[in-house]
């Protein structure tokens, strides 16, 4: 009778157990399409945070295209103004010279003075004006309106007598805003130019008395 007892309190257990595990692997069984369905949706929850952050990568380089489009905009703007600017100064220069040899010769000037950064685009017209009335008494076939010795500019060709000589009106603009410019450190007033005309207390005085279109 204890023999039997015994192996029944054996068995029980071990059938309980048998029967825990069952159903264990029955209901693990049963969930293996939940969670094959939970790693989908964590996949796609992956895949979803993969994508915003990509968007957000995407949003702030379209930002600073942004921002580097509005800043060329910007910059292009204030280039056209610029570009006006001088237009009009050309065209006061052109009337300052009309009837003059050096009429039709603005955009040069202007052109040479923004090259040298010349602080007063109209301050080469005026020397030429009172050294030469536009360009009416330059020596002959020197094109030098501005009394301008041999060796003083770089690009002048040759020489009559003591006067430089550039093969065009042009090249005297771009020889003599470069002269004026390196011997004299950009002046923007005729009286930094003590030496150019043999420090004359009238000369920076004649100079200073034109006016380019009322622009003095």
């Amino acid at each position: 009778m204890d023999k039997q007892i015994s192996v029944r309190a054996l068995v029980v257990p071990v059938l309980l157990g048998l029967v825990v595990i069952s159903i264990f692997f029955a209901l693990l069984v049963s969930q293996e399409p939940m969670i094959a369905e939970l790693y989908e949706i964590k996949a796609t929850v992956d895949l979803q945070e993969q994508r915003i952050e990509k968007l957000k990568v995407e949003n702030e380089t379209l930002r600073l295209d942004v921002e580097k489009a509005k800043k060329l905009q910007e910059t292009i703007d204030k280039l056209s103004d610029f570009l006006q600017v001088k237009r009009e100064q050309a065209k006061q220069i052109d009337y300052f010279f009309a009837g003059k040899p050096h009429e039709g010769l603005g955009r040069a000037y202007i052109g040479a003075a923004v090259k040298n950064r010349l602080p007063d685009p109209f301050l080469l017209p005026r020397i030429v004006m009172v050294e030469s009335g536009g360009g009416v008494q330059e020596p002959a076939g020197t094109n030098n309106a501005a009394g301008l010795t041999v060796g003083t500019a770089r690009n002048s060709i040759g020489s009559n007598g003591r006067w430089a000589s550039f093969r065009s009106r042009q090249d005297f603009v771009v020889g003599m805003a470069e002269y004026v410019a390196r011997a004299y450190g950009r002046p923007g007033s005729p009286y930094q130019m003590g030496p150019y005309a043999n420090y004359s207390l009238s000369w920076p005085v004649k100079v200073n008395s034109f006016l380019v279109s009322g622009v003095s």
